[in-house]
């Protein structure tokens, strides 16, 4: 199946695209692609505009403060794995990158465009609420700041108005040299999305602690109560793991997130690993099971 016709439009500045976005209403921003080609391809997403923002040099920026680091929407997930950028979470985006999907696709798509499908069960998702990033959109009436825990409503659905507001960039706080942090994906096979995944950091020098569960084709949620725990811990124990396998149970039925038997106990078990790797410092692996 092939897509429908479109019109297209390269944009030469952030400006320049809303303002196409404005004259056409409907019209969809197109970076890099991996997500919205085959979307139309398949018609699930007709569009009758399409708005190229690939060649936006903002969009490609990285700019560094003593505090936090902001990421231009349009750089890609090779670029994350490959180091071209600075990790702000001391090698937590850099290990999320190099286990999203191929090659072939980290070499093409955005962080950005990632984050603003919103799909729940990508790693970016996931891993900047872990983060604690802050997403920073422009519209016609100038640009606002969004926490990322306010970000995602729900499956593919953002807090971004998309009829005129676009994800310029995201800004991610910086750790301290003694943070760790977890993470972790339950899948089928390497490279396909994840049933559940879980992400967990720890900087007790700046008194953070977060745990986040993603996946399951629903939002992600914050775990507090988890992470309360996880920032008063020691070493990892049996006594440990069950007052976190109660304190998830709690957080998730808090956030009204149920499922079936099999699923509670995937995403307790996403967590507690990635909470377990957390402790023992940083990840070094991509781990996963089937």
């Amino acid at each position: 199946m092939k897509p429908m016709p479109v019109e297209y439009y390269r944009a030469e500045s952030i400006e320049d695209a809303i303002n196409t976005m404005v004259a056409f209403p409907g019209a969809r921003l197109l970076a890099g692609g991996q997500s919205l080609v085959p979307m139309l391809n398949l018609r699930i997403m007709p569009v009758s505009h399409l708005v190229d923002i690939k060649k936006i040099d903002s969009l490609h920026r990285v700019e560094e403060s003593p505090d936090h680091i902001r990421y231009g929407a349009a750089l890609t997930h090779a670029q994350f794995e490959d180091g071209a950028v600075p990790d702000a979470c001391g090698g937590l985006l850099r290990h999320v990158a190099s286990g999203i999907a191929y090659r072939a696709v980290r070499n093409r798509g955005t962080v950005g465009g990632a984050l603003s499908l919103a799909d729940a069960s990508t790693d970016w998702v996931t891993a900047m609420l872990t983060a604690g990033a802050t997403i920073i959109a422009q519209g016609p009436d100038g640009s606002r700041r969004i926490p990322m825990r306010d970000f995602v409503q729900s499956p593919y659905q953002t807090a971004l108005n998309p009829e005129n507001e676009m994800l310029v960039a995201v800004e991610v706080p910086r750790v301290s040299s003694s943070c760790d942090w977890g993470y972790y994906k339950i899948m089928q096979k390497p490279g396909e999305y994840a049933s559940s995944l879980a992400g967990v950091l720890r900087d007790t020098e700046r008194d953070v602690s977060r745990a986040v569960l993603g996946g399951g084709n629903r939002a992600p949620v914050l775990l507090e109560a988890t992470a309360g725990i996880l920032a008063r811990a020691g070493g990892w124990t049996d006594q440990l793991k069950a007052e976190l396998s109660q304190a998830i149970a709690s957080d998730l039925a808090q956030a009204s997130r149920t499922g079936e038997p099999w699923e509670q106990h995937s995403w307790t078990n996403c967590v507690l690993r990635a909470a377990r790797q957390a402790l023992a410092g940083k990840a070094s692996t991509m781990e996963q099971s089937s």
